[in-house]
C-alpha cells in the first residue's frame, strides 16, 4: 500500500524512539526502520528503531462477548501525507475501527476457527491473508481469500469469517474514506 510522505518529514533522527504503550500479549512483532545521524556517515545509518510487538494489541470479542481473536496495530499515518521522521512511535492509544481523518492504520489480525468479524463500512479496507483461508461474506455474495490473497472492502458490509479447523492471519489496512 502506496503512502505519500510529507518530505519535510524525511530528516535524521538523533535519538532512538520507544513505544508509548507496552505490549501485553506479544502476539504481533514489528519492526520500524528509519536513518539515525552518524559522526562517521553523511547521509546517516539505517537502522532499526523500534523492535517489538504491538503495543496496543488486544483480544476481540463478537457481539456476544465471545473472544474470537487477537489485533494489534503495527502503524498508523495521520495524514493524507505520512510522518517520515520516525522520530516518535505512532501508536499510542487502544485500537480504534477508524483511522485517523485522511489517515491509514495497518494493523494485524487473528482469526480463531469458526468465528466471524463484522467490518466498518464507512472505512475502505484492505485485507491480505497471510496464513489460512478468510471468507468474506456480502449481501449477495461470498469469497475466500487464502494465503497471500486480498481482499479490497469499498463502502459495503462484510462479515469475515474463519471456517476452518485453524487460526487464520491477515493484515489489514484502514484508508479513510471520507
Amino acid at each position: 500500500l502506496l503512502v505519500d510522505v510529507d518530505p519535510e518529514t524525511i530528516t535524521q533522527i538523533e535519538a532512538m524512539p520507544g513505544p508509548t504503550l507496552k505490549s501485553s500479549l506479544g502476539k504481533f512483532k514489528r519492526y520500524v526502520s528509519g536513518t539515525v545521524r552518524s559522526d562517521d556517515k553523511v547521509i546517516g545509518k539505517s537502522r532499526v528503531l523500534i523492535d517489538d510487538y504491538s503495543p496496543n494489541e488486544a483480544e476481540i470479542f463478537d457481539a456476544s462477548g465471545k473472544n474470537i481473536g487477537w489485533a494489534g496495530d503495527i502503524w498508523r499515518t495521520f495524514s493524507s501525507k505520512a510522518d517520515a521522521s520516525g522520530a516518535k512511535d505512532t501508536v499510542t492509544e487502544s485500537m480504534n475501527d477508524e483511522p485517523s481523518k485522511n489517515g491509514i492504520t495497518f494493523r494485524m489480525v487473528e482469526l480463531l476457527p469458526n468465528c466471524q468479524l463484522t467490518t466498518n463500512a464507512e472505512v475502505v479496507n484492505y485485507y491480505t491473508v497471510i496464513r489460512g483461508e478468510l471468507t468474506a461474506h456480502s449481501d449477495i455474495n461470498a469469497i475466500t481469500a487464502k494465503g497471500t490473497e486480498h481482499i479490497v472492502q469499498l463502502k459495503s458490509v462484510l462479515t469475515l469469517e474463519n471456517k476452518t479447523s485453524e487460526n487464520v492471519l491477515f493484515a489489514q489496512f484502514m484508508v479513510d474514506a471520507r
